[in-house]
């Protein structure tokens, strides 16, 4: 928790958020908190977000220090890459952030990643993120019941597919 709060005020995750200060009611940590949960333990995911969240943040307690330091290094890099595109793709019509977008691509661009045990994680552009974005079955799993088991692991297929191949 130490290292999300310290990256919820990286300017870089500022500017995706659209937003300058941090949420009073720390949905931002949530959102980070949720990105590395899907990252890891997406695919095992099981209602409610409640506690597969909490027995997520259980899980971290164990995590070395190293471990630690590895997570806070992909999101930098995962955010520096983020520099790279344009149109504010995580906010809405409505200026609202899209944790759920987010949540799914930061999981499918960190995923080969995390998986290889290294730094490098997959690229992608303003416009694979827009299609991602329009995409009527992604759409569809970011609308309604978006806690149900089959919604997260449809989002998270579709945004590998889509930003990755």
């Amino acid at each position: 928790y130490k290292m999300l709060y310290k990256m919820n005020l990286d300017a870089r995750w500022r500017i995706l958020t659209n937003r300058d200060q941090p949420d009073l009611h720390m949905q931002d940590i949530e959102i980070l908190l949720r990105c590395f949960a899907m990252l890891i333990k997406g695919n095992e995911y099981k209602p409610s977000m409640t506690r597969f969240l909490n027995k997520f943040s259980e899980d971290m307690k164990a995590t070395s220090p190293e471990k630690i330091e590895y997570f806070k290094t992909l999101l930098n890099n995962f955010l520096e890459n983020s520099k790279s595109w344009s149109d504010k793709p995580f906010i809405s019509q409505k200026g609202k952030f899209n944790m759920l977008m987010f949540e799914s691509v930061f999981a499918a661009l960190c995923e080969k990643a995390y998986k290889d045990n290294n730094y490098t994680i997959s690229v992608t552009t303003t416009e694979k993120l827009l299609s991602l974005k329009e995409n009527s079955h992604f759409i569809t799993a970011t609308s309604q019941h978006t806690t149900n088991s089959a919604k997260v692991k449809d989002r998270l297929r579709i945004a590998k597919e889509i930003l990755i191949g």
